[in-house]
């Protein structure tokens, strides 16, 4: 399995990747895993 980590404070890409994927939810850790995303601890 592949992990890759970004720093959203440091890479602005990275971060509106990030909040495209998680619909603008801000909570981490976001999880994509072959398409299906998953955003915060809880799995929602």
């Amino acid at each position: 399995m592949k992990v890759e980590y970004f720093n959203l404070k440091k890479d602005e890409e990275a971060m509106k990747r990030f909040l495209e994927l998680s619909g603008g939810d801000r909570r981490v850790p976001l999880i994509d895993e072959d398409g299906e995303i998953t955003v915060g601890f809880g799995g929602t």
